[in-house]
């Protein structure tokens, strides 16, 4: 396994996505390389993914905050135990650690895969679920949805951390974001919605929260809703629209759950797009965190 990192790019990287095994090579290069007219800026630098017979104990974690880690179906076991290493070597240096499964149809949460027959690499697959704080589970009939939903996720974090300013209210900081993602021990689930120009970003909102409901996500049971705004230059995103998107969220959780609101910085302009919401549901994982010994 080769992990390619591009060694003129950007030192203080807050947040890294990085690939193991080809299809997860590829879902990265679809991430990157054919981004909206708004995120393409924010990704040209990005590093790049992990292919075959690498070393990822050399990853820098200095300055990173989030790390997301893509595992493709056709990771072998020792790819998966590589990953493994990343999530440990994550933990140990403070950072959050959400791992991305391209599963196949049907498996969602489950460890099975058709390209592996081994119980081993099954196994080695369980200790990474639980070594990571955040999973998100992508079947392919999700996968496009999912990475474009990711993408408005990873560039937002990304350009809010460089900033040093991660959300709308001045107030919050970095622990909202992983008390609302309920960091460590979530399941994440993940879907954006844009509308034309001149209609409000919380009508994005409402029929993204109706796409996570219709794929059976209950949200009165979720932990935490964390949205992800974006608004076209010709028009300001207002106190009094992000408050309505806000209700929106707040309106589809049970009592006790939480919702954070982050701005995408994001400045050109999306043809026939007037904005782009995106929703991150947390939930409960379906088995015991592992413990770590601190």
């Amino acid at each position: 396994m080769t992990l390619s990192i591009d060694s003129s790019g950007p030192q203080n990287e807050p947040v890294r996505l990085i690939g193991i095994g080809s299809k997860a090579a590829t879902f990265i290069q679809q991430l990157c390389g054919n981004a909206p007219d708004p995120l393409a800026p924010l990704l040209v630098d990005h590093s790049a993914w992990m292919e075959a017979d690498g070393r990822p104990g050399g990853v820098d974690f200095t300055s990173v905050v989030f790390l997301f880690v893509v595992i493709g179906a056709d990771a072998t076991k020792k790819e998966v135990g590589d990953a493994a290493l990343l999530a440990w070597r994550a933990h140990l240096n403070a950072v959050s650690t959400i791992g991305v499964f391209l599963v196949g149809e049907g498996e969602s949460g489950t460890l099975a895969r058709p390209t592996r027959v081994s119980n081993s690499a099954r196994e080695s697959e369980e200790a990474l679920r639980q070594l990571v704080d955040g999973c998100i589970d992508l079947e392919p009939s999700q996968v496009t949805d999912g990475l474009e939903s990711l993408r408005w996720l990873c560039t937002t974090l990304r350009g809010l951390a460089r900033e040093g300013v991660l959300i709308l209210e001045p107030a919050w900081d970095l622990n909202d974001v992983l008390e609302v993602l309920d960091l460590p021990g979530a399941a994440l689930s993940l879907a954006t919605r844009t509308v034309g120009e001149g209609l409000p970003i919380s009508l994005a909102v409402a029929q993204a929260l109706d796409d996570l409901e219709d794929s059976g996500i209950e949200l009165e049971s979720a932990n935490g809703i964390l949205l992800v705004l974006w608004q076209s230059t010709k028009w300001r995103l207002t106190v009094q629209e992000v408050q309505r998107a806000s209700r929106c969220a707040a309106s589809a959780l049970g009592q006790g759950g939480l919702h954070l609101v982050l701005t995408a910085r994001a400045g050109k302009l999306w043809e026939g797009v007037g904005a782009c919401a995106t929703v991150v549901v947390s939930r409960q994982r379906s088995f015991p965190k592992l413990e770590r010994p601190i």
